[in-house]
Protein backbone atom coordinates (compact mmCIF):
# COMPACT_ATOMS: atom_id res chain seq x y z
CA UNK A 1 0.00 0.00 0.00
CA UNK A 2 1.52 3.31 -1.21
CA UNK A 3 0.06 6.59 0.40
CA UNK A 4 -0.30 10.19 -0.84
CA UNK A 5 2.67 11.27 0.95
CA UNK A 6 4.55 8.50 -0.45
CA UNK A 7 4.95 6.47 2.26
CA UNK A 8 4.47 2.26 1.71
CA UNK A 9 3.46 -0.79 3.39
CA UNK A 10 3.79 -4.19 3.16
CA UNK A 11 1.52 -6.85 4.23
CA UNK A 12 0.67 -10.38 3.08
CA UNK A 13 -3.20 -9.68 3.65
CA UNK A 14 -4.55 -5.92 3.60
CA UNK A 15 -8.40 -5.29 4.73
CA UNK A 16 -9.97 -2.36 2.49
CA UNK A 17 -12.75 -0.54 4.81
CA UNK A 18 -12.83 2.61 2.33
CA UNK A 19 -16.58 4.18 2.23
CA UNK A 20 -18.49 2.73 -0.68
CA UNK A 21 -19.19 6.33 -1.84
CA UNK A 22 -15.30 7.02 -1.50
CA UNK A 23 -14.57 4.42 -3.22
CA UNK A 24 -17.10 4.59 -6.30
CA UNK A 25 -15.64 6.87 -8.91
CA UNK A 26 -12.30 6.57 -7.65
CA UNK A 27 -11.72 2.81 -9.02
CA UNK A 28 -9.56 4.09 -11.89
CA UNK A 29 -5.74 3.43 -13.44
CA UNK A 30 -5.60 6.84 -13.87
CA UNK A 31 -2.31 8.34 -11.92
CA UNK A 32 -4.19 11.34 -10.14
CA UNK A 33 -6.72 9.43 -9.14
CA UNK A 34 -7.91 9.53 -5.07
CA UNK A 35 -7.28 5.65 -4.80
CA UNK A 36 -6.08 3.80 -7.22
CA UNK A 37 -5.14 0.06 -7.56
CA UNK A 38 -2.58 -1.28 -9.85
CA UNK A 39 -3.51 -4.46 -11.11
CA UNK A 40 -6.76 -2.68 -11.57
CA UNK A 41 -9.70 -4.46 -9.70
CA UNK A 42 -11.44 -7.19 -11.71
CA UNK A 43 -14.22 -5.94 -14.19
CA UNK A 44 -17.15 -7.52 -12.02
CA UNK A 45 -15.76 -5.88 -8.74
CA UNK A 46 -16.05 -2.58 -9.92
CA UNK A 47 -19.42 -3.01 -11.58
CA UNK A 48 -20.28 -4.42 -7.87
CA UNK A 49 -18.94 -1.25 -6.61
CA UNK A 50 -20.38 0.84 -8.82
CA UNK A 51 -23.62 -1.04 -9.02
CA UNK A 52 -24.56 0.11 -5.27
CA UNK A 53 -25.36 3.60 -4.21
CA UNK A 54 -24.88 6.25 -1.60
CA UNK A 55 -28.17 7.38 0.34
CA UNK A 56 -27.95 11.00 1.59
CA UNK A 57 -29.04 12.05 5.46
CA UNK A 58 -29.15 14.76 6.86
CA UNK A 59 -29.38 15.53 10.69
CA UNK A 60 -30.24 18.75 11.86
CA UNK A 61 -29.96 19.01 16.28
CA UNK A 62 -31.19 22.31 17.61
CA UNK A 63 -30.71 22.80 21.38
CA UNK A 64 -32.91 25.29 23.24
CA UNK A 65 -32.98 27.26 26.34
CA UNK A 66 -36.05 24.99 27.65
CA UNK A 67 -38.39 22.04 26.33
CA UNK A 68 -41.14 23.79 25.33
CA UNK A 69 -42.68 20.93 23.07
CA UNK A 70 -43.60 18.46 25.67
CA UNK A 71 -42.72 14.84 26.20
CA UNK A 72 -43.47 12.91 22.86
CA UNK A 73 -40.88 11.13 21.65
CA UNK A 74 -41.54 11.90 18.04
CA UNK A 75 -43.20 15.49 16.99
CA UNK A 76 -44.05 14.80 13.82
CA UNK A 77 -43.99 11.82 11.29
CA UNK A 78 -44.38 13.51 7.77
CA UNK A 79 -46.92 16.29 8.27
CA UNK A 80 -47.76 18.11 4.80
CA UNK A 81 -47.91 21.50 6.68
CA UNK A 82 -44.34 21.04 8.23
CA UNK A 83 -42.34 21.24 5.25
CA UNK A 84 -39.31 19.41 4.27
CA UNK A 85 -38.96 18.15 7.16
CA UNK A 86 -40.40 14.78 7.56
CA UNK A 87 -39.87 13.52 11.26
CA UNK A 88 -38.31 15.34 14.64
CA UNK A 89 -37.02 12.91 17.22
CA UNK A 90 -37.20 14.89 21.07
CA UNK A 91 -33.54 13.82 22.39
CA UNK A 92 -34.75 15.48 25.67
CA UNK A 93 -36.58 12.17 26.36
CA UNK A 94 -33.89 9.75 25.60
CA UNK A 95 -30.97 12.12 27.17
CA UNK A 96 -33.12 13.68 30.26
CA UNK A 97 -32.16 17.76 30.32
CA UNK A 98 -30.43 17.71 27.13
CA UNK A 99 -33.76 20.60 25.74
CA UNK A 100 -32.75 18.58 22.22
CA UNK A 101 -34.89 18.62 18.98
CA UNK A 102 -33.31 16.63 16.17
CA UNK A 103 -34.72 17.22 12.98
CA UNK A 104 -34.07 14.16 10.00
CA UNK A 105 -34.33 14.13 6.26
CA UNK A 106 -33.76 12.37 3.53
CA UNK A 107 -32.26 12.15 0.12
CA UNK A 108 -32.49 15.50 -2.21
CA UNK A 109 -33.45 17.38 0.55
CA UNK A 110 -30.51 15.84 2.65
CA UNK A 111 -28.82 17.25 -0.19
CA UNK A 112 -30.27 21.04 0.07
CA UNK A 113 -29.89 21.40 3.77
CA UNK A 114 -26.38 19.79 3.67
CA UNK A 115 -25.41 23.22 1.39
CA UNK A 116 -27.83 25.52 2.96
CA UNK A 117 -26.58 28.14 5.49
CA UNK A 118 -27.02 28.02 8.97
CA UNK A 119 -28.89 30.96 9.05
CA UNK A 120 -31.64 30.23 6.78
CA UNK A 121 -31.65 26.40 8.30
CA UNK A 122 -32.50 27.70 11.50
CA UNK A 123 -34.90 30.06 10.21
CA UNK A 124 -36.86 26.70 8.54
CA UNK A 125 -36.37 24.91 11.35
CA UNK A 126 -38.72 27.70 13.99
CA UNK A 127 -40.92 27.98 10.96
CA UNK A 128 -41.86 24.19 11.24
CA UNK A 129 -41.93 24.06 14.86
CA UNK A 130 -43.91 27.11 14.88
CA UNK A 131 -46.88 25.21 12.63
CA UNK A 132 -46.46 22.28 14.68
CA UNK A 133 -47.31 23.48 17.95
CA UNK A 134 -49.78 26.15 16.28
CA UNK A 135 -47.78 28.99 18.24
CA UNK A 136 -45.57 32.07 16.56
CA UNK A 137 -43.45 31.74 20.21
CA UNK A 138 -40.27 29.34 19.41
CA UNK A 139 -37.24 31.24 20.57
CA UNK A 140 -34.16 30.81 18.35
CA UNK A 141 -31.82 27.64 19.35
CA UNK A 142 -28.98 28.48 21.29
CA UNK A 143 -27.09 25.85 19.37
CA UNK A 144 -27.65 24.25 15.62
CA UNK A 145 -25.72 21.42 14.02
CA UNK A 146 -25.86 19.85 10.63
CA UNK A 147 -24.47 16.81 9.59
CA UNK A 148 -22.12 16.70 6.38
CA UNK A 149 -21.73 12.99 5.07
CA UNK A 150 -22.82 14.05 1.37
CA UNK A 151 -19.76 16.80 1.17
CA UNK A 152 -17.39 14.81 3.21
CA UNK A 153 -15.01 13.47 -0.13
CA UNK A 154 -14.01 10.56 2.21
CA UNK A 155 -17.66 9.34 2.67
CA UNK A 156 -19.85 11.05 -0.33
CA UNK A 157 -22.98 9.75 1.33
CA UNK A 158 -24.49 8.65 4.60
CA UNK A 159 -24.73 4.84 4.34
CA UNK A 160 -25.16 2.51 1.59
CA UNK A 161 -28.24 1.12 -0.13
CA UNK A 162 -29.04 -1.50 -2.98
CA UNK A 163 -30.94 -0.30 -5.47
CA UNK A 164 -33.33 -1.73 -7.81
CA UNK A 165 -31.66 -4.12 -10.61
CA UNK A 166 -28.35 -4.64 -7.85
CA UNK A 167 -28.48 -8.50 -7.03
CA UNK A 168 -26.56 -10.92 -5.49
CA UNK A 169 -24.06 -11.69 -7.60
CA UNK A 170 -23.13 -8.49 -8.02
CA UNK A 171 -22.85 -7.90 -3.87
CA UNK A 172 -21.12 -10.82 -4.10
CA UNK A 173 -18.72 -9.87 -6.86
CA UNK A 174 -18.27 -6.42 -4.59
CA UNK A 175 -17.60 -8.13 -1.26
CA UNK A 176 -15.49 -11.27 -2.44
CA UNK A 177 -11.64 -11.20 -1.98
CA UNK A 178 -9.01 -10.27 -4.70
CA UNK A 179 -6.25 -13.08 -5.09
CA UNK A 180 -7.08 -14.22 -1.71
CA UNK A 181 -4.96 -10.96 -0.90
CA UNK A 182 -7.22 -7.44 -0.69
CA UNK A 183 -10.60 -7.75 1.15
CA UNK A 184 -13.09 -5.69 1.37
CA UNK A 185 -15.06 -4.51 4.53
CA UNK A 186 -17.31 -1.82 5.58
CA UNK A 187 -21.24 -1.58 6.40
CA UNK A 188 -21.53 -1.91 2.28
CA UNK A 189 -20.51 -5.50 2.16
CA UNK A 190 -22.73 -7.10 4.99
CA UNK A 191 -25.84 -8.24 3.11
CA UNK A 192 -28.55 -8.02 6.28
CA UNK A 193 -26.66 -5.42 7.98
CA UNK A 194 -25.42 -2.93 4.79
CA UNK A 195 -26.01 1.01 6.00
CA UNK A 196 -25.70 0.37 9.86
CA UNK A 197 -22.60 0.73 12.27
CA UNK A 198 -23.42 -2.72 13.33
CA UNK A 199 -22.51 -3.56 9.43
CA UNK A 200 -19.36 -2.68 10.30
CA UNK A 201 -18.37 -4.53 12.75
CA UNK A 202 -19.45 -7.40 11.31
CA UNK A 203 -18.02 -7.14 8.03
CA UNK A 204 -14.68 -7.19 9.73
CA UNK A 205 -15.58 -10.34 11.37
CA UNK A 206 -16.45 -11.44 7.80
CA UNK A 207 -12.79 -10.13 6.53
CA UNK A 208 -10.75 -11.72 8.88
CA UNK A 209 -12.68 -15.07 8.94
CA UNK A 210 -11.72 -14.76 5.05
CA UNK A 211 -8.22 -14.76 6.26
CA UNK A 212 -8.31 -17.17 8.67
CA UNK A 213 -9.99 -20.07 6.51
CA UNK A 214 -6.91 -19.54 3.95
CA UNK A 215 -4.98 -21.00 6.14
CA UNK A 216 -6.96 -23.66 7.57
CA UNK A 217 -9.08 -21.97 10.43
CA UNK A 218 -12.48 -23.01 11.39
CA UNK A 219 -14.50 -19.68 10.28
CA UNK A 220 -16.76 -18.55 12.90
CA UNK A 221 -20.31 -18.45 12.33
CA UNK A 222 -20.75 -14.50 10.49
CA UNK A 223 -18.28 -16.47 7.67
CA UNK A 224 -21.20 -19.14 7.31
CA UNK A 225 -24.21 -16.31 7.88
CA UNK A 226 -22.84 -14.27 4.82
CA UNK A 227 -22.08 -17.01 2.48
CA UNK A 228 -24.38 -19.43 3.31
CA UNK A 229 -27.16 -17.72 5.33
CA UNK A 230 -27.26 -19.57 7.79
CA UNK A 231 -25.44 -20.20 10.42
CA UNK A 232 -24.10 -23.46 9.89
CA UNK A 233 -22.43 -25.02 6.88
CA UNK A 234 -25.05 -26.68 4.28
Amino acid sequence: VETTSGDVYSATHVILTVSLGALQGTVSDDADAPLRFVPPLPDDKVAGINGMVMAYYCKITCVFEENFWGTDQVLFLSRNDTGDIPWVMNLDVVYPGSKTLQFHVAYDDAIRYERMGLDETTENVVEMLKIYLDTSDVPTPLDVTVTTWGLDPLFNGSYSDWPLGFYEDDFLAFQSPVEDKLYFAGEATTAPWYGFLHGSFVAAERAVDEIYAGYGFEPTYYYYYYYYGSYSHP
